[in-house]
């Protein structure tokens, strides 16, 4: 089997695997990690890193994927508006935290919140700023690293989780997750409703969906 050297590293080597979507790497060095992930500039790549472990999606997420984030981010942007709720949005910024050997790269993240804490931050430090408040993870494809756990490390108190077409909202309690019917972030917004409106992308399209879900939820 081929290897790929780390060459940050002291003696390890960096042993691929391959999976559905992606390459991961076993006895990656936290330094190649975030020299890595540093390369690539604005490609669009996701990478996970955890415990030595860095997973590679190499495929650009499908339609249905784009489809069921696009309007989970569109319902955030429309309760801001019509809330007049302060969201600052971190889109799929790398989140990173050494003393914990995580990095992670979440669809879609939004501080709610802690909005006000992030003005004039340019650079993501989570020693010094808090994660974000709400996480939005379509998992259509299935991965080799547990992305909903790296998170609950990294202390995000709410995801909201869609996987094989059911959603889920997932709220921080003592370390982990549990499921919640309402969202912790916008209580008046639960999630039967919000699952019915992604359901719904197919038939009427995102924005009938999106229009249909906010009357639903009396937001407008």
């Amino acid at each position: 089997m081929a290897t790929v050297e780390d060459k940050s590293a002291n003696t390890d080597t960096a042993i691929p695997s391959f999976w559905e979507r992606g390459i991961t790497l076993q006895g990656v060095s936290w330094d190649t990690y975030c020299k890595f992930v540093d390369g690539l500039g604005e490609r669009r790549v996701f990478v996970t890193y955890d415990s030595g472990m860095m997973e590679i999606e190499l495929m650009s997420p499908s339609f249905p994927h784009e489809s069921g984030d696009r309007l989970l981010e569109r319902l955030v942007y429309s309760i801001a508006l019509l809330k007049n709720i302060p969201v600052t949005s971190g889109g799929s910024v790398t989140h990173r935290r050494e003393d914990l050997e995580k990095g992670m790269e979440p669809d879609a993240c939004f501080w709610i919140a802690n909005a006000s804490k992030m003005k004039g931050v340019t650079d993501l430090d989570l020693t010094q700023v808090p994660p974000p408040d709400l996480v939005i993870e379509m998992d259509i494809h299935a991965s080799s690293l547990d992305r909903i756990q790296g998170f609950a490390k990294l202390g995000v108190p709410e995801i909201w989780h869609v996987q094989d077409g059911e959603l889920r909202f997932l709220v921080l309690t003592e370390g982990d997750y549990a499921e919640s019917a309402t969202s912790r972030s916008f209580p008046f917004v639960d999630c039967e409703s919000v699952g019915e409106g992604l359901s719904q992308i197919e038939t009427l399209g995102e924005t009938e969906a999106l229009n249909n879900l906010l009357a639903k939820l009396k937001l407008r």
